[in-house]
């Protein structure tokens, strides 16, 4: 699982363990963590190799650091990611869940519901931009049949917990994307055969009156 930086990778692989042997990556130095950790650059090196190395499937978080630019935003989300799939195809990992957002195709009229054979219409702001730029490297991959990936377009993650007020449309709450991760995960690990194709897109939102997409 990559960003262990961030709360909810963490929460992620806290969850994921009792079905898994996990392990985490992060650019950045995170200290102590709950779970095995591997500091990583994900450049283009042997340490990317061995970081996947072994590795059935991994889930690429794709959130950058705290207090990343909008160039290093963008930067982990193409050429990082691109380091990430290349060292996964060189080492035999088959699955990949890339997580995405619901952000990149909120360009389309309120009116309309928007599902996941709509085409993307990302703002040019950097965080967004970056998120579909990743969805594009991956499903380039993808259709060079190298590897079997899952993109997760995800809403705003909040914890049912700390939510007070009005519903936001965009809300997903975080349990109900660690389900969504790990039903995808046994998905495309599933033997004899992997349940989903080499390329699928699916977008991860609470039930709502309000939802569009």
């Amino acid at each position: 699982i990559t960003s262990a930086h961030s709360r909810f990778a963490l929460a992620l692989g806290v969850s994921l363990r009792s079905k898994y042997r996990v392990s985490m990556t992060s650019p950045a130095d995170i200290g102590t963590a709950p779970l095995d950790f591997i500091q990583c650059p994900l450049d283009r090196s042997e340490a990317t190799r061995a970081l996947v190395r072994g590795v059935d499937g991994i889930v690429h978080v794709g959130e950058a650091p705290a207090g990343a630019g909008e160039e290093e935003r963008i930067d982990y989300r193409t050429r990082l990611t691109y380091n990430l799939l290349r060292a996964a195809v060189d080492e035999g990992v088959g699955a990949v869940v890339y997580l995405s957002s619901l952000d990149i195709v909120v360009g389309h009229g309120a009116s309309f519901a928007v599902d996941e054979d709509w085409e993307a219409r990302p703002p040019a702001e950097a965080g967004t931009l970056s998120d579909y730029l990743g969805e594009f490297i991956c499903r380039e991959f993808a259709r060079a049949g190298e590897l079997r990936v899952s993109v997760l377009r995800l809403g705003k993650i909040v914890r049912a917990s700390e939510v007070t007020g009005r519903r936001d449309q965009l809300w997903v709450d975080e349990q109900d994307v660690i389900q969504a991760v790990s039903l995808a995960l046994a998905a495309l690990l599933a033997t004899p055969k992997p349940r989903l194709g080499p390329w699928s897109v699916f977008h991860i939102l609470s039930a709502s009156l309000e939802a569009r997409f």
